[in-house]
């Protein structure tokens, strides 16, 4: 790392860069005036929290400057003897006459005003500045705010927040966007910068507790510094800081969450024990289960009931009584009974959290130790222990250290086996009836991969047990991940002059997880594996094991490296009805990881050592037929990004009233083409703004505060999995044939790779109604994103098999509305404030080659992968437009060309095109937002949050008769198919019919007939706090005492559908309701 840095700083034009830039900004004429002024300088804080004020205005006479980041100001005056004149937004404007005879540094705490707008600073991760002097638009959440939720997450606890932040639990789609998609195929998460810095590593590393705000940068001119990383938008997460002359203060917080059983109960995908029961015994009359049952080869695994029905063919009368009543008895089993009881269990999470801070003139600090714990609903258990120190150093009057230190250390460890992979052979579910545990709560088996009836007597007793326990196997099958995470930062700053400051930034991260897999010989897995290629001599009975006995354990190592170092010049100087700041520097990043894993058979836990060694390569014979090779799992990986850029960032205003902004920005990185002109691409943004508030002419009878703004620019995305130049991977095992190791190509040769690109217009206003009564702010944007990664067809000439490949060539567009209304409602001894949230967010492919016009393509069963049909939203939801039911036998009818039809072969294949396709809307809200309401008593607070999602469709699951027969996968619709002529007008859920037809039921999977609405409104959570008042005791001195009650997943008030789903989770079990107590003491 240290020549890749010194490589790209000694370069000669850089260093100019800088030099040119430290001459321009120290004029000759300043420092003689510096020479004949006296200076009178000081210090502005905030009488509620003792924070220092940045931004602050002072004004003496003609003269105007602003406060640093510090509050600091220092300003040069011929007058021996004035009057101060101090303002800020949210502050009383305050007068303090000084002397300079007396004192040349001065104090100034000011008052909080209640009907202002609300004094704001906020942080772009290169420079903090007051929000009344931003043009961009942009979102805070303070720490007030964050603690309102609980959780080990930070960024979960922006949901409901901030309009711009849209959260998705689909698995599929991006979980956390800012205003939208600005991609197609590359990442579509923000950038995650914490504490001026971009996080590499896992959120869930970060304390919640040791975070001051998070700044959501929503608009280009706001993120646009961020250049080739901010196309998503950029999540600011700013940590508390020690404060300057404070006392030692310490804060104590401990937080419970308990969260109920998930209602499995409520789950679709079930079918009673009967109605199944009766399907097999339908099934078996017409000789389905035939080719498995008598299939001695792999002996497939079938139902007990098929076993039962086959046993009963061969029995005699009285043999075929009992074998019915058995059948009998098994209708009375529900499986969910043993999952609720026997898998499922409440969860817990306790969090703990110490906190030191304080600081004189000289220094400031901060320390802090947290440790959480927890378990969840299937027993799986997880603790996270987290410390930090931060430091800063006044080392003279112009020179400055910061540094930071954060230690992490988290560890998960497997519980109880989810109910949905509790599954048999090549099946995706599990028959209704199945028991796992019989009265006295002995574990029973569940048929695996191979028939009971061959198990029973498969190695004459010589193999280990082959049969299934999943009550058991999870207590011979551990998954341990354990990560640690080292971050480091140092800060070092040199005033200049009272308003050009210079500095370097350096820090360095290092994220190690380790994973575990160990299953023992108690396990499924390895038993399995060890009988599968045991050889047994039937003439000596000897056994011979080519898969040694005892557990098989595989070891992952992930190591992710991360170092930057940024130089910048701070510039803040004010003067008469000017003001200036801005930045401009350089910083050079690398990243990289290293990954292993491997696999060791025989291994002994107790003495932590391998009995045995396994053949990769040649193939063995399997004990029930055939042959195979084990394989080798082990496998080596690594990743090695490099970037460097170069950036500029200023603001002028004037008056207080007129501002304008620029920002400009080069990123290079080593991922992109070998054409020297791909390697960098410049990214930039301007804006204006005009507080109308401040002029003369306008009447503030109606508002007391009103900005409008407006900025353009443009940012970038990135895949850093793609490469400019041709990419193999070695495969790890020899080839078979030649015994040599083996390639293959992953990536393909791309020398024209560079940057996507999306530039954002922004127009918006702040405002406060007279008396505060109403505030907030309306932004209005479109976008539109360029040289977006995407399928380009591929030149047959050059024999590639592939016929396209991934180029920037696609492009997509964006709109939409961004709405904060804040409402003082009530304001006397019962305080009731309101908030509304809305976000309105649109986005359409413009340009995007399809390899294929079949509308099968774009039929997403769940509506979550992306079609990039042109017109269309990234994510939409295409559907077979529906002619009903047949009336005559229950068959969905669908359309070829005009005409009614019932070929389904011909509807899914060919006969379909992109065009013919009904296009239902986008499977992503359009609308979104929170209602939350604030109830204020004494020192009582009650906090509700709703949020609401409008505009959007999700695709319901259905029965599938195909998978229903062959994969025991149910769905409650089954018990209101069609049966008979006129169900047609009650239900749209097609008849069964033998033998079942896939293409039938992936006509009926994709029809308009299962598309809903998925609006809603969900009551995110209620709060309700108490502030005791300051204990004054000598033994136990509190500030500070509150004391908090959250429920959260409190579920949804109301649905557009009628199916009793929640789109949120259309195709599982909505999360169960957690309720939360925490107490927070500061000492």
């Amino acid at each position: 790392m240290r020549e890749f840095i010194f490589n790209y700083c000694k370069r000669a034009d850089f260093l100019a860069f800088l030099f040119i830039l430290a001459c321009a900004c120290c004029p000759g004429k300043t420092l003689a005036q510096q020479q004949r002024e006296s200076f009178l300088s000081g210090t502005v804080m905030s009488a509620a929290d003792r924070n220092p004020i940045s931004g602050a205005v002072i004004t003496v006479g003609k003269k105007l400057t602003n406060t640093d980041s510090e509050g600091k100001f220092s300003m040069a005056t011929t007058l021996e003897r004035g009057e101060l004149k101090v303002s800020f937004m949210g502050f009383k404007t305050k007068l303090i006459p000084f002397d300079l005879n007396k004192s040349t540094v001065i104090l100034i705490v000011l008052e909080v005003d209640s009907l202002d707008l609300g004094s704001v600073e906020i942080s772009t991760g290169y420079e903090r500045k007051a929000k009344e002097r931003v043009t961009g638009s942009l979102d805070l959440v303070d720490n007030k705010k964050l603690n309102e939720q609980f959780g080990l997450n930070i960024l979960n606890r922006l949901e409901g927040m901030t309009p711009s932040v849209s959260f998705d639990r689909d698995g599929q789609r991006p979980g956390l966007t800012i205003r939208g998609l600005s991609s197609i195929n590359a990442s579509k998460s923000p950038l995650i910068v914490l504490d001026n810095f971009p996080y590499a590593g896992e959120i869930i590393n970060i304390n919640p507790n040791d975070i001051e705000s998070i700044t959501v940068l929503k608009d280009a001119a706001a993120s646009s510094i961020w250049g080739a990383r901010a196309g998503n938008g950029v999540i600011v997460i700013t940590s508390k800081t020690g404060r300057k002359n404070q006392e030692m203060s310490i804060a104590l917080n401990s937080n419970l969450s308990i969260t109920t059983k998930p209602d499995i109960y409520k789950s679709k995908n079930f079918i009673s024990s009967s109605d199944y029961i009766d399907l097999e015994k339908f099934l078996y009359s017409k000789g389905y289960y035939q080719s498995l049952l008598e299939n001695t080869n792999t002996y497939p695994v079938v139902s007990p009931v098929v076993e039962l029905l086959w046993k009963r063919a061969a029995a005699t009368a009285t043999e075929q009584v009992q074998i019915d009543k058995q059948i009998e008895n098994l209708k009375g089993n529900d499986v969910r009974e043993d999952i609720d009881r026997r898998l499922y269990s409440g969860g817990y999470n306790q969090q703990y959290a110490l906190s030191i801070n304080g600081g004189s003139e000289k220094n400031t600090y901060f320390y802090s130790a947290g440790y959480d714990k927890g378990k969840d609903q299937l027993s799986a258990t997880n603790d996270r222990l987290s410390i930090k120190a931060q430091n800063a150093f006044n080392l003279s009057d112009r020179l400055s250290l910061r540094t930071g230190l954060l230690y992490t250390a988290a560890n998960t460890r497997s519980g109880k086996p989810d109910p949905t992979s509790i599954r048999s052979g090549v099946a995706q579910g599990l028959y209704p009836y199945a028991m796992l545990a019989d009265r006295e709560g002995n574990s029973l088996p569940i048929p695996k991969i191979y028939r009971e009836s061959y198990i029973a007597t498969a190695g004459g007793g010589k193999l280990l047990d082959w049969r299934y326990y999943p009550l058991e196997d999870y207590k011979n099958s551990e998954s341990l991940r354990k990560s640690q995470d080292f971050l480091a930062n140092v800060n070092l700053e040199y005033r200049i002059l009272a308003w050009l400051r210079a500095g370097a930034r350096y820090q360095s991260e290092k994220q190690i997880t380790d994973g575990t897999s160990l299953n023992t010989e108690g396990s499924f897995f390895t038993r399995n594996m060890i009988n599968q290629f045991t050889q047994l001599n039937q003439v000596t009975g000897i056994t011979k094991y080519i898969v040694p006995r005892g557990s098989i354990i595989d070891l992952n190592k992930i190591e992710l490296s991360s170092q930057n170092l940024r130089t910048q010049i701070d510039v803040d100087k004010s003067w008469n009805n000017n003001s200036i700041s801005g930045v401009i520097g350089a910083e050079v990043g690398r990243n990289r990881t290293n990954g292993n894993a491997y696999r060791t058979y025989g291994y002994n836990d107790d003495l932590g050592v391998a009995t045995g060694l396994i053949d990769p390569v040649n193939s063995y014979p399997l004990f029930y037929g055939g042959t195979a090779t084990i394989g080798n799992t082990n496998s080596f990986s690594g990743t090695d990004n490099r970037s460097i850029s170069y950036y500029g960032s200023g603001a002028y205003t004037y008056l207080n009233r007129y501002s304008i902004s620029g920002s400009i920005r080069k990123d290079q990185s080593n991922i992109f083409g070998v054409n020297t002109n791909q390697k960098g691409r410049p990214f930039w943004s301007a804006g204006a703004a005009w507080e109308l508030t401040r002029e003369k002419f306008f009447p503030l009878d109606a508002f007391s505060y009103l900005k409008v703004r407006a900025t353009y620019g443009t940012s970038g995305n990135v895949d850093n999995s793609l490469s400019a130049l041709t990419v193999m991977s070695y495969t790890g095992s020899p080839n078979s044939l030649t015994g040599f190791t083996q390639a293959v190509i992953n990536k393909f040769a791309n020398p024209d790779l560079r940057w996507e690109k999306t530039g954002m217009f922004n127009i918006g206003v702040d405002f406060a109604t007279s008396g505060g009564r109403i505030s907030g702010s309306l932004d209005y944007y479109q976008k539109r994103g360029t040289d977006l990664l995407g399928d380009a067809l591929v030149d047959i000439t050059t024999g590639l098999k592939v016929t396209s490949v991934r180029k920037n060539v696609a492009e997509m567009s964006g709109k939409g509305i961004d709405l904060t209304l804040n409402s003082t409602n009530i304001d006397r001894k019962v305080k009731w404030r309101s908030t509304l949230l809305l976000a309105y967010t649109q986005n359409r492919v413009q340009d995007y080659y399809l390899s294929t016009y079949q509308g099968s393509t774009y039929i997403t069963p769940q509506g979550n992968l992306v079609t990039p049909v042109a017109g269309y939203p990234v994510y939409s939801i295409f559907s077979y437009r529906s002619a009903g039911l047949d009336p005559v036998n229950g068959n969905p009818r669908g359309y070829l060309g005009d005409k009614i039809s019932t070929d389904y072969t011909a509807i899914t294949g060919n006969g379909t095109q992109v065009a013919d396709l009904v296009y239902n809307g986008p499977s992503t809200p359009v609308v979104s937002g929170a209602i939350r309401n604030t109830l204020n008593y004494k020192n009582f607070e009650l906090a509700v949050n709703i949020t609401y999602k409008l505009g959007y469709y999700f695709r319901k699951s259905s029965v599938s008769y195909s998978a229903l027969f062959s994969g025991w996968v149910q769905h409650a619709d089954y018990m209101s198919r069609w049966q008979k002529t006129g169900d047609e007008h009650f239900t749209t859920i097609p008849s069964l019919i033998y033998p079942a037809d896939p293409n039938r039921d992936a006509f009926y999977a994709g029809s308009e007939t299962l598309v809903r609405r998925a609006d809603h409104l969900r009551l995110q959570y209620i709060s309700i706090a108490y502030s005791v008042p300051g204990i004054k005791s000598k033994k136990l001195p509190i500030r500070d005492l509150s004391i908090t009650a959250n429920a959260s997943n409190l579920g949804i008030l109301w649905a557009a559908n009628k199916d009793g789903i929640d789109p949120d989770y259309p195709y599982d079990i909505s999360p169960p309701k957690m309720l939360s107590f925490g107490v927070r003491a500061q000492f």
